[in-house]
């Protein structure tokens, strides 16, 4: 299971990509469409055309990973939306979206203070 940790840059990509793309092809989409360092150990999240698989692509200093998760009770029922290519999440909204939730309406305590990312390379 993946379990994100706090602090850690985590981009959601707004529109699909084809699952074809293996690491190397979404690296290379990391660096030409979000132009963004696939091995900084940002997170970088995917879906797929059909909104009912997700993929994360991250760096964790020794290894280049792809995880991928299949929705099995039909599409992803939310997906951010905005200006640009990418959104950012907090670790604990990734969680809800790889759970199948809606992580701008959970409820959540407020933070004590933005913890700055810990990427690799800052």
């Amino acid at each position: 299971m993946l379990a994100p940790s706090v602090g850690l840059d985590i981009f959601v990509v707004h529109t699909p990509v084809s699952f074809s793309k293996g690491i190397d092809g979404l690296s290379l989409y990391c660096e030409a469409v979000l132009g963004r360092n696939p091995l900084s150990g940002a997170h970088f999240v995917f879906r797929n055309r059909s909104s009912t698989m997700i993929r994360v692509l991250f760096f964790d200093g020794h290894r280049t990973w792809l995880v991928t998760g299949r929705n099995v009770e039909g599409k992803i029922p939310w997906w951010p939306k905005g200006e640009g290519p990418v959104s950012e999440l907090a670790a604990r909204e990734l969680s809800i979206l790889l759970h199948g939730g809606y992580p701008r309406a959970a409820h959540f305590m407020t933070e004590y203070r933005k913890i700055r990312g810990r990427a690799l390379g800052k």
